[in-house]
């Protein structure tokens, strides 16, 4: 009797082993499919735009929006509006001619994101050009908005260097507190870093591309001219140690966190080291101080014809004068140069994909009112906002139908109410704020 129990017995733990296994694959299985599931709902294409002061750029790339990285760049291009140059040196405002230049771009572009499986529309952001163009850049702004359905925000120097720093250190896998990002563009220049605490120190230069060679042609050249070409080996010299000097004294706190990173990399993005400064040096990926000295003497006595002319030959050697500058200042012996832009910093940050802007009513004591909290709120990924919270009234009641507020305020209550709601695309949460004015009859 004992032999058939025994393989009774073992016939039973092989059964229930079976089932154990296949319950297990099919957890795996539902696992799996959920895990893609997710992985698809995270993943959207969105166009980013970049409005340099001299080139205007787009990104069209595939994010992760719930871990915040680019899966795949599908499309990338750069486009020269020289919005700088058409500014001067004191200029307030865009010409006629440079604004329907900068539409006429956009236009362009957004057909070609569009052929990348992109959109046209999307989100963008504007620099020192821009910044300086306080007559009329925001009216430019309001009107891509209104017809091309880019919405753009000027940003801050500081923002530009800190969009910088995180797509380089996004790109590169290099620990954010082993990195030095210098960027220069056509209007401007920031070098950032993090100290150890994580705090950021950006020094924020007076010069980029267009500027620079303009204060090279008043100190040098001492006449209004488009171009300080040629320049003889005394002026290069001489351009150089302008460059050196406009550096000034740096600020003690960037200077100890520069001073504690004496191996850290230094990376070189933007146009000037992109597209200028790397050619001039045979195209390569690093450069040297030996290699920069070099080139800038071998473009002596050039005219822009000889420099092989384009659009930017104008800054062609004054560019390398200013960086050559900065390497003298810095000791700096080598410079790592890579292509990130502000598309890369803008595809990833919710704040211009879910833009949610704060409302405000007013009414007397006996009424009652009624608030769409979305009207004025949008989603750039074209997805549809709901309000997922409302915080509480303190001299009322407040509630919430849809996205529609209802507030009827206390009895003895006049003052100033202010709620918050959370709105919401199903991933990304953005929060806004309501304030209601309650006056007298």
């Amino acid at each position: 009797m004992s032999k058939p129990i025994k393989r009774s017995a073992r016939a039973a733990v092989q059964v229930i082993t079976m089932v154990v296994s296949l319950l297990a694959l099919l957890s795996s299985d539902r696992l799996h499919a959920q895990h893609d599931q997710l992985e698809e709902r995270c993943l959207r294409t969105r166009t980013a735009y970049d409005l340099g002061s001299g080139t205007t750029k787009v990104q069209v790339a595939k994010v992760d929006v719930c871990r915040g990285v680019i899966v795949e760049s599908l499309y990338r291009k750069a486009v020269s509006v020289s919005y700088q140059q058409d500014l001067g040196v004191d200029g307030k405002r865009f010409s006629p001619e440079i604004l329907a230049q900068g539409m006429q771009t956009l236009q362009m572009l957004g057909e070609k994101a569009k052929a990348s499986k992109g959109a046209a529309d999307g989100a963008a952001v504007a620099t020192a050009a821009y910044r300086q163009a306080t007559d009329n850049a925001q009216q430019q702004l309001n009107r891509l908005a209104a017809e091309l359905n880019i919405h753009g925000v000027v940003i801050t120097q500081r923002q530009e260097a800190i969009n910088g720093f995180l797509g380089v250190a996004a790109r590169t896998g290099i620990p954010k507190d082993q990195l030095v990002v210098w960027d220069i563009g056509g209007g401007s220049m920031q070098i950032t870093l993090q100290d150890r605490s994580g705090a950021y120190h950006i020094y924020q230069g007076p010069f980029g591309a267009v500027n620079f060679r303009d204060y090279v042609i008043k100190e040098i050249k001492g006449k209004p001219l488009k171009t300080p070409n040629p320049m003889t080996k005394a002026q290069l010299n001489h351009a150089v140690s302008l460059s050196e000097g406009v550096i000034g004294k740096l600020p003690k706190a960037f200077l100890a966190a520069l001073i504690d990173k004496q191996q850290s990399q230094w990376v070189g993005i933007g146009g000037v080291h992109n597209f200028s400064v790397s050619k001039s040096v045979g195209g390569i990926a690093n450069y040297t101080l030996t290699g920069l000295r070099s080139s800038l003497l071998a473009l002596a006595d050039r005219d822009d014809a000889a420099l092989g002319g384009g659009k930017f030959v104008s800054t062609k050697v004054t560019d390398i004068a200013l960086v050559l500058g900065y390497f003298k200042r810095f000791a700096l012996p080598a410079l790592k140069i890579i292509r990130v832009d502000n598309t890369d910093a803008v595809l990833t940050m919710d704040k211009h994909w879910l833009v949610v802007n704060n409302d405000a009513a007013s009414i007397t004591m006996a009424e009652k009112m009624q608030l769409d909290l979305l009207a004025n709120d949008r989603s750039q990924d074209g997805k549809p906002l709901t309000v997922s919270a409302l915080s509480s009234a303190q001299h009322g009641h407040a509630k919430l139908e849809g996205g529609v507020l209802h507030y009827r305020p206390s009895p003895t209550f006049f003052g100033n109410e202010v709620l918050t709601y959370t709105a919401t695309d199903g991933i990304l949460e953005q929060q806004g704020a309501v304030s209601i004015t309650v006056t007298r009859p």
